[in-house]
């Protein structure tokens, strides 16, 4: 297992906190810490090979193997093969079930241990190969001894408990504590000196050990730096929380100033998006202001109010609305029962439909239609969702002349307008040409010929819609419409119109309906529908026609 880079938190080599690791250092350049006489002065042991060393006797004493092959594995991994071989004989050195106890308090105390151990060693590898080296020594002669010792076990294991975890420096040493500094120096020292005194224990001889335990036992020549170490973790660990929950509190402080400047970035952010945004809205309303003077449409067209509208015919239908045996105005459950409307209704594909009938032979008294209800119903259900309405009435009053008649580029040009003002950002790359084709001369000169061109620059117009949107175009009265100013004021050239319709559905970059209201006798509607254009339109589905639809007292 690798251990993390170590932290930085002493300065350098010269801190003057590291003076209890440092002079130890020194001791052991003298050669005064080398008299366990165990490992050679210029042996460098690593944690990684102290880790190792300890795994290796712990997977030795799971396997079935004889007392000879573990000893000689032990021994081979801490380069004492001549000192074992020597007192192999002896029963006192022959390891026991204990070993394995050992080396896992070992591993324990060692992961605990380097924490420190990393810290020192930032400012100098010598640090590192010094305690490592040093607790080499001391598993070496414990296993070669072959002796339980429980007091230097349960110290280790204490300690293992105590140590600061190397995340936990390695989290607060941006404080640099001196305190914290000093207190590590000094647990790295008293560990050194505390396996020293381990290791001179162990390497006792028998008699010696006898004379040891007699005269000076191991609580009085270990115990007092047990005691001491055990203070210093304990410091150690206040210290440690002192930073800790020091860094906390700046954590929470910066933590709130930067929600703080969060919130007012955000806040400006909205500002800007919002002064933006009214930016954008400013330029589209100045757009669909200038595109409606461009084409000359007044601002309140009575072509386009379907709440007038509706009065208007409310007015002249009213008697029909008191009188029991007079035949029903339209009402929306009347047009949904109908077959060809449910088709065009229902159908994802562009389509026309064409409504044409006549009033009931006693409504002689208005020049309007009773199917212009079905252009005000389905001008608000349309309406809803994703879709875009443009209605055109071409009677606003309730009778009308021939001379008073809209002309089809006023219809073309209201529509553009309708869904310019729903959709205004279809003006952003610019409307000029679609102006001046729409106020241009040829409309004068040659009426079908700039109906034709318009359809491209419709495509062109509604294709910056979503292709999932539902454009429709209401056209109610098409018989109170003329193709030019020119033209006969008592004709209107039905075929002409329709070609054009059937071309602009047919065609659309999206969903496109189109309903035309015609108000006809019986003997006009033969002629209505007679080009063979017409008829595949009928027959694709692309036309959906009910010509018939009187009003009569049977409805």
């Amino acid at each position: 297992m690798a251990i993390q880079a170590s932290p930085c938190l002493f300065t350098g080599p010269d801190d003057s906190t590291l003076g209890p690791a440092r002079h130890l250092l020194q001791l052991h350049a003298g050669n005064q810490l080398t008299q366990v006489g165990l490992l050679p002065h210029q042996v460098v042991i690593t944690y990684e090979d102290l880790n190792e060393k300890i795994e290796a006797l712990k997977l030795s004493q799971d396997e079935d193997c004889g007392d000879d092959t573990v000893k000689s594995g032990i021994l081979n991994a801490f380069h004492g093969r001549q000192r074992w071989r020597t007192n192999r004989q002896k029963p006192t050195r022959v390891p026991g079930a204990w070993v394995q106890k050992m080396a896992c308090t070992f591993g324990d105390f060692l992961s605990s241990y380097s924490g420190i151990v990393e810290v020192v060693k930032g400012v100098d590898s010598q640090y590192g190969g010094l305690a490592y080296g040093m607790l080499s020594a001391l598993l070496s002669v414990a296993v070669n001894k072959g002796q339980h010792e429980q007091e230097i076990e349960d110290a280790l294991d204490e300690f293992s408990m105590a140590f600061p975890r190397l995340q936990n420096l390695r989290d607060i040493h941006p404080e640099r504590s001196e305190t914290l500094k000093r207190l590590v120096a000094k647990i790295y020292g008293e560990i050194i000196l505390f396996t020293h005194d381990c290791i001179k224990y162990y390497n006792a001889t028998s008699s010696g050990r006898l004379k040891h335990t007699t005269l000076h036992p191991p609580k009085v020549g270990i115990q007092p730096k047990v005691a001491t170490i055990r203070r210093l973790l304990a410091e150690t660990r206040w210290e440690s929380e002192v930073l800790m929950q020091r860094q906390i509190a700046n954590l929470a402080q910066h933590t709130e100033e930067l929600k703080k400047h969060s919130q007012d970035l955000e806040k400006k952010l909205s500002e800007l998006y919002e002064l933006e945004t009214r930016k954008q809205q400013d330029s589209d309303e100045r757009s669909v202001t200038n595109f409606r003077t461009m084409l000359g449409i007044q601002e309140e067209d009575l072509h386009c109010d379907h709440k007038r509208y509706k009065s208007l015919l409310d007015e002249a239908f009213a008697d029909f609305l008191l009188e029991q045996d007079r035949p029903y105005i339209m009402t929306l459950e009347m047009l949904q029962a109908e077959e060809p409307v449910q088709r065009w209704m229902k159908s994802r594909e562009s389509g026309i439909l064409n409504l044409a009938g006549q009033n009931w032979s006693l409504v002689n008294n208005t020049t309007l239609c009773w199917l212009s209800y079905v252009a005000v119903l389905l001008s608000k259900p349309c309406a809803s969702g994703n879709e875009v309405v443009a209605t055109y009435f071409c009677q606003a009053t309730a009778t009308i002349w021939s001379a008073k008649r809209p002309c089809i580029k006023n219809v073309v040009m209201s529509w553009l307008y309708q869904i310019a003002k729903s959709n205004p950002q279809l003006l952003r790359p610019g409307f000029e040409n679609i102006a001046r084709l729409l106020t241009s001369q040829m409309w004068t000169e040659d009426a079908e010929g700039a109906l034709d061109a318009t359809r491209d620059i419709f495509h062109d117009f509604i294709s910056g819609l979503d292709r999932s949107t539902r454009v429709t175009l209401i056209f109610d009265r098409v018989d109170q419409c003329c193709l030019s100013e020119k033209s006969d004021p008592s004709r209107f050239d039905l075929d002409t119109v329709l070609d054009w319709l059937i071309s602009l559905a047919g065609k659309a970059p999206c969903t496109l309906k189109i309903l035309l209201i015609t108000h006809c006798q019986p003997q006009q509607r033969g002629k209505m529908v007679k080009k063979r254009k017409h008829i595949a339109a009928i027959e694709s589905g692309l036309l959906i026609q009910k010509l018939d639809w009187d009003q009569g007292a049977d409805q």
